[in-house]
């Protein structure tokens, strides 16, 4: 599992996954957001993929299933690969919480590439 923790810049919601992963991959990614959290908590989390020209792709590079969050500020969304025809992936995680009912969107992009490619 790749992890990851938001530090207290909340200027950039962005994360870039500096590895490339295989078409075949199975990963779960987890963000730490509980220092954006505060003292607040998780109401719910909308997970979404989308390739380099916008198009919504959930289905093909998220399991849906596997894909979760903690209240106390632990995104989890699980990848399934993608297409080694696209350049880029985004994940979108949009975050409601519970007591502002506030709503932020945090992003991670990453590559594909088949086995054995460089």
């Amino acid at each position: 599992m790749y992890s990851f923790t938001l530090l207290d810049d909340f200027s950039n919601y962005e994360i870039d996954l500096y590895d490339t992963l295989s078409t075949d991959c199975s990963v779960q990614i987890r963000f730490d957001i509980s220092s954006w959290l505060s003292t607040d908590t998780i109401a719910s989390v909308t997970f979404k993929a989308f390739d380099e020209l916008g198009t919504d792709v959930t289905a093909t590079v998220l399991d849906a299933g596997n894909s979760t969050f903690t209240l106390d500020g632990s995104l989890r969304p699980w990848i399934k690969g993608g297409s080694t025809n696209k350049k880029q992936y985004t994940v979108a995680m949009k975050v409601t919480t519970n007591s502002t009912g506030e709503v932020m969107t945090f992003y991670l992009r990453y590559r594909v590439k088949n086995i054995g490619q460089r």
